[in-house]
This record gives structure tokens, C-alpha cells and sequence, in this order.
């Protein structure tokens, strides 16, 4: 039986964890791949990963509107930034609250978070060719 992983945050981190989970597990004996939910917040994305369902999904201030069924998996991972430079960062630990409520309430087995705002020294514009703090 596959294994179900949904991913809230479809920005680079989000969408390479994407890729990389649709494609043969190294670590499986059967060989098997993931089943993927990635996320989107304004428009589908017009390229789509082949094997990646997409749902919508939006929290701003605390209140959460998504599609039920990307929180229908084994584990979610979270991973979009706090968006301070967007003035948006006041509400980040109630934005990942209510996502983690969520998730409990769906019976989701692992929630993961991660975010691209802690691997970067410096602070300005990056992308996914920057070199990170390891």
C-alpha cells in the first residue's frame, strides 16, 4: 500500500519534495512510490508534476480554507515561510496552528514542518541556485 504525503507550501521546497517523493524509493524493498498532495494558494500551477495530485489551500490570520482531502494522508509537510517581508508575519504561528489543528482532526499521522526562511545567512533575495547554511 502506498504511502500518502501531503505537502502544504508549493514553492521550491515544496515542489522538489514533490518530485522527489513521486519518483522510486531507494529505501523500499517493493519499490513502491508515494502517493503526493501538493498544495496551491491563488492558481493551479501550470506546469504539474506527473504522479502530484493539487489542492487548494489558504490560511491568512488563523482561519484555514483548503480542500479536506489534502489532509486525507499519512503525513503532511509544512513548509511555506512566515512572510515577514510581506508584513505577514504576525500571524504565522496561528496560521501553522490552525494547519497542524487540521491535520490532528484528520487523522493525520506526522506533521513535519519546515521552512526556506531558516536556511539562508543572508538576508535578501534568493532562489534555488543560492548557496544554504548547512
Amino acid at each position: 500500500m502506498k504511502r500518502s504525503v501531503g505537502i502544504i507550501g508549493g514553492g521550491f521546497i515544496g515542489t522538489a519534495l514533490a518530485e522527489a517523493l513521486t519518483g522510486i524509493s531507494l529505501n523500499s524493498s517493493n519499490l513502491e512510490k508515494y502517493d503526493v498532495k501538493l498544495s496551491f494558494r491563488s492558481n493551479k500551477p501550470e506546469i504539474l508534476i506527473n504522479a502530484v495530485s493539487y489542492f487548494y489551500c489558504d490560511v491568512a490570520e488563523g482561519v484555514l480554507s483548503a480542500e479536506d482531502a489534502l489532509f486525507t494522508v499519512d503525513s503532511l509537510v509544512i513548509c511555506i515561510p512566515p512572510g515577514f517581508k510581506k508584513q505577514l508575519g504576525d500571524y504565522y504561528a496561528l496560521n501553522i496552528k490552525s494547519l497542524v489543528d487540521k491535520a490532528y482532526e484528520s487523522g493525520v499521522k506526522q506533521v513535519i514542518f519546515t521552512s526556506s526562511i531558516g536556511i539562508y545567512t543572508e538576508p535578501s533575495i534568493q532562489d534555488e541556485n543560492a548557496n544554504i547554511d548547512l
